[in-house]
């Protein structure tokens, strides 16, 4: 056989083994998902939700809750240069509300992810993501504060 004809033959083997392997991935992946937020013993995070997870009053509650927690002067002990910082973290809300996994996604420093994350993980559970059929699902999310800093004190915006 020539081997031109012996590279094509192993090709469309492979390529037919690949497709059913595929194939078998997908039909887990779509039982795992319809029986819950499991696949192979690793949560799975739908983006295509019907709800996402909010705050319990909305979003101006969200921001007052903040405007209440966050502990300005510790900030501004830390001396930041005059200017604004925008700091970003990652929360996962579980289906049952609660967070956790709750990380910093920006590094701006002077101690502001701290006071952040401090604030946030004192925050009341949320009420859940939810698929079209009503189901609650876990779901990640990323929240932010602006801190303005001035020559003589803080503001927070959203």
């Amino acid at each position: 056989m020539k081997p031109i004809t012996y590279h094509i033959i192993s090709l469309l083997c492979l390529s037919l083994v690949t497709n059913h392997s595929l194939s078998q991935l997908n039909d887990s992946l779509q039982k795992s998902v319809s029986q819950g937020n499991q696949f192979n013993g690793a949560e799975i995070h739908l983006s295509d939700v019907q709800k996402q997870p909010t705050f319990p009053g909305g979003k101006k509650a969200w921001h007052d809750f903040l405007r209440s927690q966050i502990k300005l002067p510790v900030i501004f002990s830390n001396k930041p240069a005059v200017g604004l910082y925008r700091v970003i973290v990652r929360i996962i809300v579980n289906s049952d509300g609660k967070l956790r996994e709750i990380d910093a996604f920006s590094n701006v420093g002077y101690g502001m992810e701290t006071e952040f994350i401090r604030c946030i993980k004192l925050s009341p559970d949320w009420i859940p993501a939810q698929t079209s059929a009503g189901k609650k699902v876990s779901f990640t999310l990323h929240v932010s504060v602006t801190f303005q800093v001035k020559p003589t004190d803080i503001e927070l915006s959203f």
